[in-house]
């Protein structure tokens, strides 16, 4: 079961039991609307700038009652949708995510979507370990011409600013919880890796506390788990109203721009590295081993210790807002 959600204006939704949903004369809906169970719903996008050029009929939806936007409606299949720019390179509405949403979360829900080599996770650890909720956080993946995009958006107003309640991300590696890795490039010892070079790219509007940042899981031997972390190194490249664990030590000069750094202890009780970029940036290409040779040389961490997963998003603390990944990649040398 999927949910979709409905937001009037931007997404057109049709009622019918007809196998062929997919049509241009479809009624737009208001801001509310009754669905009953079983009926076929499509929709039509939007935008300026971009076209919706193909589209799949998304099955039927699951119970009767009035659906309020921006709430999610369940129905039994994933969307598929296609877009084309209707300017050469246009830039993507921020609100197109909200137009193709096709897996959606409330509060403590962790869901997560296969990227081949990498995974997209919702990883709402924060709001399992406090009584704080998050509103809702959604996650999609979707194409326009030759590129495909990655996009998150969240909603957690009710929380205290500097408790981070889930941390959206691209897991590339063997995360510590979980079963396996995405990729045969790691884990690695750090002594058998030259380069960490990463591209990205990104364009997001938000309110409130976030960051968006690189972590690195730092473990103790080839038995990858939670249990045998020895280490969390951050890079954050953007951030607002949130500050890292510990203490500032002190302003470090790198290829990449300035970066702060802090050291302290989580609560789960593994050390903790953080680099955060002044100013903050929204792209950036960057070598992220040049940060583990210098912690390998201050002796804080050893290169036969092993680097499980590199992953990359947004921490959340309070507020709103949306990512959308338009350039990413990583590569272990």
């Amino acid at each position: 079961m999927q949910k979709l959600i409905l937001l009037g204006a931007i997404l057109i939704f049709s009622a019918c039991q007809k196998k062929d949903a997919m049509r241009n004369d479809f009624p737009v809906f208001p801001a509310s609307t009754f669905l009953k169970a079983n009926d076929q719903v499509a929709f039509q996008f939007s935008a300026p700038g971009i076209q919706l050029v193909d589209a799949q009929a998304i099955g039927t939806v699951m119970s009767d009652r009035e659906y309020q936007a921006p709430e999610a409606i369940e129905v039994t299949q994933r969307v598929h949708l296609k877009f084309k720019r209707e300017k050469d390179r246009a830039q993507i509405p921020i609100y197109l995510l909200e137009a193709n949403t096709s897996i959606f979360t409330y509060q403590n829900d962790w869901i997560s979507l296969d990227l081949g080599d990498k995974v997209l996770e919702s990883n709402v650890w924060g709001v399992n370990q406090s009584n704080q909720k998050i509103n809702h956080l959604a996650l999609t993946q979707f194409p326009i011409e030759e590129d495909q995009y990655i996009a998150w958006k969240w909603a957690a107003t009710n929380q205290q600013a500097h408790t981070i309640l889930a941390y959206p991300e691209i897991v590339f590696g063997w995360k510590p919880w979980r079963n396996t890795s995405t990729t045969s490039e790691l884990p690695r010892p750090l002594n058998q890796i030259k380069s960490i070079p990463v591209k990205y790219q990104y364009e997001g509007s938000a309110k409130g506390s976030y960051n968006l940042a690189f972590d690195c899981w730092i473990n103790a031997g080839t038995s990858i788990s939670k249990e045998n972390i020895l280490t969390e190194v951050m890079v954050w490249e953007d951030w607002s109203n949130l500050n890292p664990v510990g203490q500032m030590k002190e302003r470090l000069e790198s290829p990449y721009g300035t970066y702060e750094v802090w050291e302290g202890t989580t609560t789960e009780g593994w050390n903790c590295l953080t680099f955060r970029k002044v100013p903050p940036a929204s792209d950036g290409d960057i070598d992220l081993h040049w940060f583990l040779k210098y912690l390998i040389a201050k002796g804080v961490i050893q290169d036969t210790q092993i680097l499980a997963s590199v992953e990359f998003g947004n921490e959340i603390g309070k507020g709103t807002g949306v990512t959308i990944i338009k350039n990413y990649q990583i590569k272990i040398q």
